[in-house]
């Protein structure tokens, strides 16, 4: 759920990171717009950063994978971005460095799930 205090452009991304459970596979074309939302939201790259951690770590296993499309999506974006703004405030660095902090928590998902699923094959 979006919070009160998110500004309209988080608020949107938000919005289209949930609307994923409409459908069982995400589009590039979705992960795309994602991806663009993200990018207008730059000056608020940490709300962004959070909502997509939490929804890889709230959503159900099915969803997991396509939280990190996403999240590839716009650390390989960022990449890009860094090497054409220059003069710029935002370089596309940031969420690179902000993704770092947690990446060792959301890829213990991604396992812990893989050990749930070994445990109901057993």
């Amino acid at each position: 759920m979006s919070t009160k205090q998110d500004p309209p452009e988080v608020a949107e991304f938000h919005k289209e990171l949930y609307s994923l459970f409409d459908s069982r596979t995400a589009s590039a074309s979705k992960i795309d717009r994602l991806t663009k939302l993200a990018f207008k939201s730059a000056k608020y790259y940490k709300n962004v950063v959070y909502h997509l951690e939490k929804f890889i770590t709230r959503c159900v296993p099915e969803y997991k994978l396509t939280g990190l499309y996403v999240l590839d999506s716009i650390c390989r974006t960022s990449q890009s971005v860094k090497t054409k703004s220059s003069s710029g405030s935002f370089s596309g660095s940031e969420y690179v460095a902000r993704f770092e902090k947690n990446i060792e928590a959301l890829f213990a998902e991604f396992c812990k799930v893989q050990e749930d699923k070994e445990k109901v094959c057993v």
